[in-house]
């Protein structure tokens, strides 16, 4: 059992397991209050690292007190020296003055958590249209080096006019903040990207390729459809292309080549079914 502290199991449910490489650092959530430390109560989600099995580290916590102050939604590296997770706290760090959901990233041997959802001048974003308390899915790269995710903030960088939800990437300490999701010569994307708020963007290992659906029309596919879209160029591949389909949350293999997702149409035609589809992007 992963979810356990000193005298057993959680007290209460434990949720959203992400995992190393080799698979012997794990990062979760949990409502349990007897895993690490610092937690009083079972009413709020909290984020841990275990590493190498052994006891749960508590990493939604106070900068200050070392208390837990709530998180959720963790993503990992391959090496498991790196995750990010969400939350809206305001003292996991020092200085967050926005009173937002924040994307935070934990690193092994660093002391304090780093906020990374800042904007291209590094400053605190704005609410733009979304709830305080959005839980918002990051995604960091497998080597590390950057961070994927959704927010409707307009200030994240100059020009960003539509009031929509976009997506942005940033290297893994909050600088060089790119918008992604947009039309042909920079254009504002005409529709949420992804759908889902706050939803999970699947990233390649080196950080190349991102994978999302998207409510737009403009960036190159039917509404709620997926892309497959370099983060270096800016080109966009679409994945799936129909006005039928309704698809999930995509994920993307380690190179970009491939691509899985839930979609509503049946895309094999050798089943009658919809389901789960893997596709070829050539996308390497």
């Amino acid at each position: 059992m992963v979810s356990r502290g000193a005298g057993g199991g959680g007290n209460a449910d434990s949720f959203e397991p992400a995992i190393s490489g080799d698979g012997s650092v794990i990062a979760f959530s949990s409502y349990a209050s007897n895993l690490a430390p610092g937690v009083e109560g079972v009413s709020t989600v909290n984020v841990y690292v275990v590493d190498a099995f052994g006891p749960a580290q508590l990493i939604s916590r106070d900068y200050k007190t070392k208390k837990a102050v709530g998180g959720s939604a963790p993503s990992i590296s391959e090496a498991g020296n790196k995750v990010v997770f969400s939350s809206f706290a305001y003292t996991l760090v020092e200085n967050d003055n926005n009173n937002l959901w924040d994307i935070f990233l934990w690193q092994r041997g660093m002391p304090q958590l780093r906020k990374i959802s800042l904007t291209a001048s590094g400053a605190d974003r704005d609410q733009g249209t979304e709830s305080a308390s959005r839980i918002v899915n990051a995604s960091i790269s497998g080597d590390g080096r950057s961070v994927v995710y959704s927010t409707t903030a307009t200030n994240m960088v100059p020009g960003d006019n539509n009031k929509l939800q976009d997506i942005f990437i940033c290297h893994a300490d909050g600088s060089g903040v790119q918008r992604l999701s947009v039309g042909a010569g920079n254009k504002d994307a005409d529709g949420d990207s992804p759908v889902e708020q706050g939803g999970k963007i699947g990233i390649s290992y080196d950080g190349t390729w991102v994978t999302y659906n998207t409510a737009a029309t403009n960036l190159g596919v039917a509404k709620g459809n997926i892309i497959l879209q370099n983060t270096r160029t800016g080109k966009i591949i679409p994945v799936t292309n129909s006005i039928y389909n309704t698809t999930g949350r995509p994920m993307v293999s380690r190179t970009g080549a491939y691509v899985v997702a839930g979609c509503s149409e049946k895309l094999d035609t050798r089943f009658v079914s919809s389901g789960i589809f893997e596709f070829f992007t050539g996308g390497r």
